[in-house]
């Protein structure tokens, strides 16, 4: 997030790193990964023009709590789920709103998400 606030970035079709997940390892705990995510979307804010500090801001991290609802809802996690979502959806209403929604609808329904 820091080298994106100062410098251009571009995506390219190549895998250039690997990702292992060990049965230890931190990207397999679901609540540390959620915490530091959340932590490092608070602590960046400031690296946003000011006025990207409000519903821009407000509609990323509602989609980082969106990407971490789904994965407590696989793990059986529930009132995670729900209140992720939920609190995602209070953020970004109208950002949002459809995908918070469309979860909370397939949170109900018990389908795959």
């Amino acid at each position: 997030m820091r080298l994106a606030a100062v410098s251009g970035y571009a995506c390219i079709d190549e895998t250039l790193a690997v990702i292992l997940r060990r049965e230890k390892s931190v990207s397999r705990n679901l609540d540390t990964m959620r915490v530091a995510a959340l932590r490092s979307m608070r602590k960046n804010r400031v690296l946003l023009p000011s006025r990207l500090r409000g519903s821009f801001w407000r509609d990323c991290l509602a989609g980082v709590y969106t990407d971490y609802a789904k994965p407590a809802y696989r793990a059986g996690r529930l009132g995670l789920a729900y209140a992720d979502t939920l609190r995602a959806l209070m953020l970004s209403p109208l950002g949002r709103g459809r995908l918070c929604l469309g979860l909370l609808r397939d949170f109900l329904l018990k389908k795959p998400v």
